[in-house]
């Protein structure tokens, strides 16, 4: 899921780390917070990102 070779910028959420013994790839990119509190950690640095670039 997130193979380097085909994802080479990728973001988990915190929970994934208890998985990750069971992973063949790991994300280049981990949140700190877990589950929906991880996805909006990201976005919210996304659209942070977005409103400097303007």
């Amino acid at each position: 899921m997130f193979n380097p070779a085909k994802f080479p910028v990728s973001v988990g959420v915190a929970n994934v780390c208890h998985y990750q013994d069971k992973m063949m790839h790991l994300p280049k990119y981990m949140t700190h917070a877990s589950e929906f509190a991880g996805f909006q950690e990201l976005a919210q640095l996304l659209l942070a990102q977005k409103k400097c670039l303007r």
